[in-house]
């Protein structure tokens, strides 16, 4: 009887949501996760996200651990986002300049990183595991190097967040460049201090990530790494059609030039399943007063359904060109 009830009011919460195919799932609950009788229930290992990892192994395996999708129904989704929307996985809503972020993941301390404010170092597990995985890559392809800070990402439920414009919705990070001579945040990258190769590898680890959007860095700073790509014998044409913007601005590549990225670089991720999930469960959180009705446009009878992020195809080296730039 409680599921009926629940379900009758679910429905009349989610006219004006946008139906997607929902993706099949044979995954059982996780241990202690919230269910409702006859739903499907997101499945992923957020404690392998959030604990600390004594040695690069143990990050590999975290960070590879099954990551939440949107596989619920839009019923599912209402009935969960009634009796306890934490069942319904990460959601990234709105935009990175405008948005929410509910039910994110605290980067975690490793031993090849540095979270530089946790209390504001939430995000979607796509963008933590992203962040991991390429910070490893780094460390398993040159050695012996210093540990990199992890700067900014959202606040435990998005939002403003001073002094950005974006880190609003669980998908942006600002991350250290590596130092010769060690350890550095927040220093203003030049010839002389730069750790060209390390910084190279981390750049060259996010653009082969297919969750990877954009990569905002200094122009002074691109041209360095272009310089050290080349001499590591880079193909000309792959850096500058499709890697770096270098002097000419407004060019549809995937690091471009951002005033303010002089001292660290900042990666915008594109979280599908966050970004699903949350796009389709923001009406009905929105009418229960969860979230601003301003992170859920009504959708007008006869109106084309709008893409899913997921559906894009990021490729196989992960770089994606489009003509809008984003807020940083």
């Amino acid at each position: 009887m409680l599921r009926e009830t629940l379900v009758a009011g679910a429905l009349a919460l989610t006219t004006g949501v946008v139906a997607v195919s929902a993706r099949p799932s044979q995954a059982e609950p996780a241990p202690g996760t919230a269910s409702v009788p006859g739903a499907t229930v997101l499945h992923y290992d957020a404690a392998a996200l959030t604990g600390a990892f004594p040695h690069p192994a143990a990050a590999r395996e975290a960070f590879s651990a099954p990551l939440p999708a949107p596989r619920l129904s839009d019923q599912e989704i209402a009935v969960y986002a009634l009796r306890d929307p934490s069942a319904l996985g990460p959601l990234s809503i709105g935009s990175p300049a405008r948005g929410a972020l509910r039910n994110g993941v605290q980067m975690p301390e490793g031993p090849l990183w540095h979270v530089v404010e946790p209390a504001r170092s939430y995000g979607a597990p796509e963008a933590i595991a992203s962040i991991g995985r390429a910070i490893e890559t780094v460390a398993r392809e040159l050695p012996g190097g210093p540990v990199l800070y992890v700067g900014q990402l959202s606040a435990e439920h998005g939002g403003y967040l001073r002094p950005h414009r974006s880190h609003q919705s669980g998908r942006d990070v600002d991350l250290g460049y590596y130092y010769q001579g060690g350890t550095g945040w927040y220093a203003r990258a030049n010839a002389k201090n730069l750790d060209r190769p390390r910084t190279w590898a981390l750049v060259r680890a996010l653009a082969s990530d297919p969750n990877v959007e954009a990569i905002f860095i200094d122009r002074s700073v691109q041209l360095l790494l272009r310089e050290y790509a080349l001499s590591q014998g880079v193909d000309r044409t792959e850096l500058d059609e499709k890697i770096f913007e270098g002097t000419k601005r407004g060019r549809p590549t995937l690091v471009r030039h951002e005033w303010g990225h002089l001292t660290h670089l900042h990666v915008r991720f594109r979280c599908p399943d966050a970004v699903e999930t949350g796009r389709r469960a923001a009406p009905v959180l929105a009418r229960l007063g969860k979230i601003s009705p301003a992170f859920a446009p009504r959708v007008a009878k006869g109106q084309p359904r709008a893409r899913s992020t997921a559906a894009t195809s990021a490729g196989s080296s992960g770089v994606v060109l489009g003509s809008k730039r984003p807020t940083t």
